[in-house]
């Protein structure tokens, strides 16, 4: 097993006549609209049968991908589709190598682009994770989104998710190299080329807001990260890291603070009470905004209680790489309708 998620199941099986090979068990049923993913398999708009497609004209055009084998239904729908097996590292791990080597391996990265592009296609999912690089070039995976296109648009938005991807891996000089080569710039100074260029760091830029939206959004959200929180104070949300017990220690001890005054006591006063408390080996920092009245309420039913800020806040932050006390967890109380307190737990990072 080399993947597994809700949505795909990703399995290698070795030992095969013609080699070894990947199944990529697309499961029908999975996500959040079930009866969309039915109207697509019945329209034969599938990720599977939209990845052979993609697999089908890219090999044969000679571009770098998994050699389509097979596609199959299973009894309840699902599809599997078989391809060859690709031996090589991720992408990123190259470019911790010498200046020589990562230097020839985004220039083959970006002749690899070129050739996608000019095959008619763009992949729309471009970034270092779906890179293989194999020693000699690289080859593109996860083909389920690309889509035929010619839009000089499309190709800029493909260059720019891919530059945004390396933006932890590679210096912007590197970057803008990989840029020229895949836009096939020669003239470098020439205004036009300038042009290009500066017009994919706009859609790396674009890239990084639209990730770092998503990525605070996702935080509100039940999933792989977080989880739904429901306490005797009120609801929210928790890192799925920590457990719920923790949360309810957490809390527990930071009214023990308030009760006792001790030094775990950083603040106390009408706005705020802030406390630092250790639970299972973890130092946290518990900020309680208390219910202020029913002017605050209405104001907070707008714009969301000060811990649920303090979380999406946080989590913003750290999408966009920004430095910032992580978020563990976060909680509010209602008086009817109305926001009635709330606490948001920190790690301390004192």
């Amino acid at each position: 097993m080399l993947r597994d998620n809700p949505r795909r199941r990703l399995i290698r099986l070795s030992g095969q006549e013609g080699g070894d090979l990947v199944v990529k068990h697309f499961r029908v049923t999975s996500g959040r609209h079930p009866v969309r993913e039915r109207l697509k398999l019945w329209l034969g708009r599938s990720p599977a049968e939209r990845e052979w497609r993609i697999l089908v004209a890219l090999h044969g055009a000679g571009v770098p991908v998994p050699a389509p084998l097979a596609l199959g239904v299973l009894p309840g729908g699902d599809r599997l589709l078989a391809m060859s097996f690709v031996d090589g590292r991720p992408f990123a791990e190259v470019l911790r190598e010498s200046a020589a080597a990562r230097w020839d391996a985004l220039r083959r990265l970006g002749a690899l682009v070129t050739r996608i592009h000019q095959a008619g296609f763009v992949h729309r999912d471009l970034h270092a994770g779906n890179v293989l690089w194999t020693g000699v070039d690289p080859v593109l995976l996860d083909l389920q989104r690309a889509r035929r296109s010619r839009s000089r648009r499309a190709r800029n938005r493909d260059l720019g998710d891919l530059d945004y991807s390396l933006w932890r891996h590679a210096s912007l000089a590197d970057r803008i190299r990989l840029r020229a080569k895949a836009l096939g710039v020669t003239t470098p100074f020439d205004p036009a080329a300038r042009a290009a260029i500066r017009a994919v760091g706009d859609a790396a830029s674009s890239r990084a807001a639209r990730h770092g939206r998503s990525r605070t959004r996702r935080s509100l959200r039940p999933g792989r990260l977080y989880a739904a929180l429901r306490l005797a104070e009120g609801d929210g949300m928790r890192l799925r890291e920590l457990p719920e017990a923790e949360v309810r220690q957490a809390l527990a001890a930071h009214r023990e603070a308030l009760a006792a005054g001790d030094r775990r006591l950083l603040k106390n006063d009408e706005r705020s009470r802030i406390s630092a408390v250790e639970v299972a080996g973890r130092c946290l920092v518990i900020k309680e905004v208390p219910f202020r009245g029913v002017g605050r309420g209405l104001v907070d039913l707008v714009r969301g209680s000060a811990a649920r800020r303090a979380w999406l806040g946080g989590h913003g932050l750290i999408a966009r790489g920004v430095g910032a006390a992580r978020p563990l967890a976060f909680v509010e109380s209602k008086r009817g309708c109305l926001s009635a307190g709330s606490a948001v737990l920190l790690e301390d990072l004192r």
